[in-house]
């Protein structure tokens, strides 16, 4: 992938910052950094990604996404996944935007294991839309 800008996370003196490799190959679609973080007693997985919005969206970025969530997926503790995916969510009858949002959905599913799942589904029913903006 071209250089479009970079991910980086950086931290403050006593955050202790570890890097995750949560994919065998580089993704082709999108840049990102996968670390995990610590201090004290919290511990969470930060998975910082880059999509250029030059490029249209293409499937690639869904499987490679996909890729490297199932893999933080497996990880005890917390994950955030935060960057620029240059997805409009405010569309919802757009394909891509409901292709995205359910990726993150099921990863989110996923992890909720302390509930039921109809509950999960209830869950994502109602708090979809914070959920996109995340």
């Amino acid at each position: 992938m071209t250089n479009h800008g970079g991910v980086a996370v950086i931290a403050a003196p006593g955050i202790n910052l570890s890097p995750v490799n949560a994919v065998l190959d580089d993704p082709t679609t999108f840049e990102y950094v996968c670390v995990r973080i610590s201090t004290g007693q919290f511990a969470a997985i930060i998975v910082v990604v880059y999509r250029p919005g030059s490029s249209a969206v293409q499937t690639t970025f869904f499987d490679e996404l996909s890729s490297v969530l199932e893999v933080v997926a497996t990880f005890q503790e917390a994950v955030y996944v935060v960057g620029d995916f240059n997805v409009r969510l405010g569309r919802y009858d757009d394909p891509i935007t409901v292709q995205f949002t359910e990726l993150l959905v099921l990863l989110w599913v996923f992890r909720s294991s302390d509930y039921s799942h109809s509950r999960r589904w209830w869950y994502y029913r109602r708090y979809h839309h914070a959920l996109q903006c995340l």
